[in-house]
């Protein structure tokens, strides 16, 4: 593969005749002007001089003039001009660069709009969920790099009433903020404190300033600054144990989010069968639910459909399934 080296293309051609020469020539040769030219890439990078040749009309080829015809011909009153193509190579890196330039323009330009439609929409979303707070709503709030957690009790024309957490999850879950309002031996209670909508509309970073650092909100508590809301309307269940043995299934799990009523479960394939109901009929925030049932051939296999209304009357659907000693009841992510 020839990388770089040098040719030559046509300027101007001519009879022999019309430089004075014998017409009989006309018939053998063809007089060219050609330009000699760097490549790379056979792409044009530079000029190297201008050259006479011979083309032989016999066999089509380009033959070098002696010396005494190059001279008479370099004698003439010609003033070729270089080619603008003869530096095509530079013209592309240069209009590549123009390319690449207006492209990073018009793509920073609509990554910034990106950007502000995004703030905005994430302003306007914080606004609405503090002015108006719903039970299931939480708020993930950052003060000096660790986390702190509010979750909705209720909510007048002014204020909004929170249970605050500082309980974090060592695992790092997506359900942390839930996580943080799970009662266990460590946390019984959590402080409730009642904080002004108007102070706490000034805990949203509205420019996404880097050295933002929010707003007392809580009177003693320091600054805080939302990160994120997070709204769960439905029930989460965490699994705290399966346990199976001799066709015998057992497994512990605690709802983390909002209260239900269970609507009924699809068996799509199954080899459990369960004592009494599957899951109760009411399920309230922080109840454990014990599932326990008997399963044929070497372990437990379960895939189904569960159905659940909440307290706003809404539905949702959940995939429940069950392998070994793995459980999950997850809402169905449409």
């Amino acid at each position: 593969m020839i990388v770089f080296g040098h040719n030559s293309f046509l300027l101007n051609e001519c009879k022999p005749s019309q430089l004075g020469m014998a017409p009989d020539l006309d018939a053998v040769y063809t007089i060219e002007r050609r330009q000699r030219y760097a490549h790379l890439f056979w792409i044009p990078v530079f000029g190297i001089g201008k050259i006479w040749a011979l083309r032989k009309r016999s066999d089509n080829n380009l033959y070098v003039p002696n010396a005494e015809l190059e001279r008479a011909l370099n004698a003439l009153p010609f003033a070729d001009k270089t080619p603008w193509y003869t530096f095509a190579f530079l013209f592309l890196i240069m209009g590549g660069g123009l390319i690449f330039f207006i492209s990073e323009t018009v793509s920073d330009f609509q990554s910034k709009r990106r950007q502000e439609q995004y703030l905005q929409e994430k302003n306007q979303s914080l606004t609405k969920a503090i002015n108006a707070p719903q039970p299931y709503h939480y708020y993930d709030m950052k003060q000096s790099g660790e986390h702190v957690y509010l979750k909705v009790v209720k909510s007048d024309q002014n204020n909004i009433t929170c249970l605050y957490s500082k309980k974090q999850d060592p695992n790092y879950s997506d359900y942390r903020i839930l996580e943080a309002f799970v009662v266990d031996s460590v946390n019984r209670t959590f402080d409730t404190v009642k904080i002004a909508k108007a102070d706490f509309l000034k805990a949203i970073n509205e420019k996404d300033n880097y050295s933002f650092e929010g707003y007392e909100i809580i009177p003693g508590a320091g600054k805080l600054a939302i990160d994120e809301f997070k709204e769960f309307a439905f029930p989460v269940f965490k699994n705290l144990q399966t346990a199976y043995e001799e066709g015998e299934f057992f497994a512990v799990i605690q709802n983390i989010g909002e209260g239900a009523s269970f609507k009924g479960m699809k068996t799509e394939s199954s080899n459990v069968t369960f004592e009494g109901a599957v899951l109760p009929e009411k399920i309230k925030a922080g109840d454990l639910i014990f599932i326990k049932g008997t399963y044929a051939d070497a372990e437990p296999k379960l895939s189904s459909k569960v159905k659940f209304i909440n307290n706003a009357k809404d539905s949702a659907e959940y995939n429940f399934s069950i392998y070994s000693s793995y459980l999950t009841l997850e809402k169905s992510k449409r």
